[in-house]
C-alpha cells in the first residue's frame, strides 16, 4: 500500500512539475516505484492524468509489473494456486 501510495503521489508530482517546468522526477525512479510494488496504481494513474502515455518503454513496463504483481496479490492472497 505504502509504493501505491508513493507511486501515484509522484506521478501527479512529475505531471505537475512538466506542465510547470519544475524539478521532474526521473523514469528511473518512477520505474523502481513500480517494480517495487506500485505498478498497478502507477499504471492507472498514469493513464488517467495522461502523463508519459507516448513513452512506449515506461508503459510496457509498468504494464508487465502490474500484471506480475496481481499475480503475486492474488497467490498471496490464496486466491490464484500456481
Amino acid at each position: 500500500a505504502l509504493m501505491c501510495t508513493l507511486g501515484t503521489v509522484l506521478c501527479v508530482y512529475d505531471k505537475i512539475m512538466a506542465q510547470e517546468g519544475g524539478m521532474r522526477v526521473s523514469e528511473a525512479a518512477l520505474c523502481t516505484c513500480g517494480a517495487l510494488g506500485g505498478a498497478v496504481t502507477m499504471l492507472f494513474t498514469m493513464l488517467w492524468i495522461r502523463h508519459k502515455t507516448q513513452h512506449t518503454g515506461i508503459i510496457v513496463f509498468m504494464s508487465t509489473a502490474a500484471i506480475l504483481w496481481t499475480i503475486a496479490y492474488a497467490v498471496m492472497l490464496g486466491i490464484l494456486i500456481l
